[in-house]
């Protein structure tokens, strides 16, 4: 099933002519938020336009878990 999700959203992509994105498939919330907080010591600067979508990306999550 993920390899279908892939394949879609890269044909979304390619539609609007920007690069593959990278795909992380994750078990559980809880890595989920593991691999988060490792991309982030990973990256510690992130462009501003992506600061929203880490923002939105946190607090969907700990609703979720919560």
């Amino acid at each position: 099933m993920n390899s279908n999700i892939e394949k879609i959203i890269t044909q979304f992509y390619a539609k609007i002519n920007k690069p593959r994105p990278m795909f992380f498939w994750l078990p559980s919330p809880l890595q989920c938020l593991l691999g988060l907080a490792a991309t982030r010591i990973m990256a510690k600067d992130f462009p501003k336009e992506l600061s929203n979508l880490w923002s939105n990306l946190r607090s969907n999550l700990e609703s979720n878990l919560g």
